[in-house]
């Protein structure tokens, strides 16, 4: 088998490894071990080698927010537990779309720190203001989710021309 082959995959299972582990070191687990993720994340988007650097920090990084909003939002496909039978089956879609979409934010903030990288210790730091943007992110984007949401002009619909006309026919006056 081809070693740059079998080290692609190794790095990619150790990305997804390390976002599991820093999951963990998080309520409800509280396992402070699973803190060395970050570690293994660092070192993961310092080794890379290749002719397309931000992409592979991306992935890398897309994959450790995978493991750890896979594991960490796994709550959320409780919800539909309370009508199993009728909803259940949309637990896995969920979960999994939540943490793929959320996992976007951790691909940027890896390539937002493969782009600076500087050497020695202050990497670190770096690294953790990269990590550390990621709840301005996830702000920003929900804030212009929201704004476009509200900003949306209105259509009315069958249901308020219908009381608006009924309105206009009792003269209903206050």
């Amino acid at each position: 088998m081809n070693f740059k082959l079998v080290s692609l995959w190794r790095d990619r299972g150790l990305a997804l490894l390390a976002g599991l582990a820093a999951a963990l070191a998080h309520p409800p687990f509280g396992v402070l071990p699973g803190l060395l993720g970050y570690a293994l994340l660092l070192w993961l988007l310092d080794t890379i080698e290749g002719p397309r650097p931000l992409r592979s920090a991306f992935l890398r990084g897309w994959l450790a927010g995978l493991g750890y909003f896979g594991l960490g939002t796994g709550w959320i496909g409780e919800a539909f537990m309370v009508d199993a039978a009728n909803q259940g089956w949309m637990a896995p879609f969920a979960v999994s779309a939540m943490a793929g979409g959320l996992a976007l934010f951790w691909g940027v903030a890896a390539v937002i720190y493969r782009l600076i990288r500087p050497a020695g210790v202050r990497r670190v730091l770096v690294f953790a203001g990269a990590d550390g943007i990621q709840p301005l992110m996830y702000s920003a984007a929900s804030a212009a989710a929201a704004a476009a949401i509200a900003l949306r002009p209105a259509r009315p619909s069958r249901q308020t021309a219908g009381a608006a006309a009924m309105a206009r026919v009792i003269q209903v006056r206050p």
